[in-house]
Parts: C-alpha cells; structure tokens; sequence
C-alpha cells in the first residue's frame, strides 16, 4: 500500500477531514489497496481520493460535490476500459464497504 497527499489547505473548499484521510489509509493498509489523497485547491474545488490495486491503475474515485459524498467505479483489474458507474453514498465507510464488495465480486 501507498499513499499520496499533498498537503496544501483550502479554506471554502469541499474537502475530506482528517479523520476520513485517517480512516482511509488504515483501511487501504488492511485491505492492500493504493489511496492518494488530493485536497481541494484553487483550482479543483473538492478533495478526491483514488483508490487502486498498485502501479497508479486507479479503479475508484471517492469525492463530494452537489452536496453528496460519491463513489465512481473507473474500472477492475480485468476490464480497464469499460465505463464506470458513480453512486451517492452516505459516507466515507459506505464507500469503502462498497469497494471491498466490489473487489470480492
């Protein structure tokens, strides 16, 4: 497992807490998944975080915007190309459970 943040702030901006980024490393350890996190900035207004297998392949993105916390399925090992769904999730947890379904699926 790797992880990747850049640690610039973002007053106004929507962005993942410090718990959440917390929670998400930890998990992505348990679980040997890659996470990089990217805050919010001048130019991006909300924070994404990426999740993958390894190799930068991302396969999940995680975000907020239109007041909801979305999940993105990009892709899986064996079908990068295919085209990706995007759910709304209640929170950071919901979408790690929804990514440890979709690995087992």
């Amino acid at each position: 497992m790797s992880l990747t943040t850049q640690c610039s702030a973002a007053t106004g901006h929507v962005d993942f807490r410090a718990d959440e980024r917390r929670r998400l490393v930890a998990w992505a350890d348990e679980n040997t998944l890659e996470v990089s996190i990217k805050p919010a900035s001048v130019s991006q207004s909300q924070g994404m975080i990426f999740v993958g297998y390894g190799e930068g392949v991302v396969h999940w993105t995680i975000y907020r915007a239109e007041g909801q916390l979305w999940l993105c399925c990009i892709g899986d090992r064996t079908e990068q190309g295919r085209e990706g769904s995007k759910v709304a999730v209640a929170s950071v947890e919901d979408a790690l459970a929804r990514i440890i379904v979709d690995t087992h699926a």
